[in-house]
């Protein structure tokens, strides 16, 4: 895809000032040589953020390339893609971003007057980015989808509680919200091992 270049690598290998874009990988969200992130929601030049001070997000670009290694691009895309419900969810729900999120926005360089932040600013998406690529490499691992469907109450338990302590709440949830989590969370499990294995599913 088309999308703004590293500034820093544009300045290194070209010698100019001037923004410039190129065609990338759409799943290269920082340029971790330059600690910039360059990916998802950047339209402008100036909305490209320095990762220096949030060293996670970089690793999880990382994280993310040793996924598609380990797993595969075709399952790792498709847990992204069926993680997609679950974790604008857990977004909306406010799960902990530790101070991520007030670190990245000081360094916008353009800021508006309004009263909510832009859900799709990319400040909140590098932000939530490390959380994203756990949620992804959760459920690309075949051993937790499993117990997660496992009629094995004790097994299912163990791995909502795995789930819980790597995307810990500002607070508990209650109700429909907690009926909410544990239903999207199987639904999802569910549809990563059909697309992973669909001789099964389609048994």
């Amino acid at each position: 895809m088309l999308r703004w270049a590293c500034r820093r690598c544009v300045v290194t290998r070209t010698g100019s000032t001037l923004p410039a874009q190129v065609w990338a990988c759409i799943h290269d969200e920082v340029c971790v040589r330059r600690n910039l992130w360059i990916g998802k929601n950047v339209f402008a030049p100036e909305q490209r953020l320095d990762l220096s001070r949030t060293p996670d997000v970089i690793r999880a670009q990382r994280h993310y390339w040793r996924l598609r290694q380990r797993y595969g691009p075709t399952h790792i895309d498709a847990c992204y893609v069926a993680i997609s419900k679950l974790w604008s969810g857990l977004a909306h729900r406010h799960y902990q971003l530790t101070n991520r999120a007030e670190l990245l926005h000081d360094l916008v360089v353009v800021k508006a007057p309004t009263v909510e932040p832009d859900k799709k600013a990319p400040w909140l998406e590098a932000a939530g980015y490390p959380e994203h690529i756990t949620l992804v490499s959760l459920f690309a691992s075949g051993h937790w989808r499993r117990s997660i469907l496992s009629d094995d109450l004790l097994a299912v338990t163990r791995a909502i509680a795995e789930f819980h302590r790597r995307f810990p709440l500002q607070a508990p949830l209650r109700g429909t919200s907690r009926t909410w989590l544990s239903t999207t969370i199987e639904a999802t499990a569910r549809q990563v091992e059909g697309l992973a294995n669909p001789a099964i599913s389609a048994g």
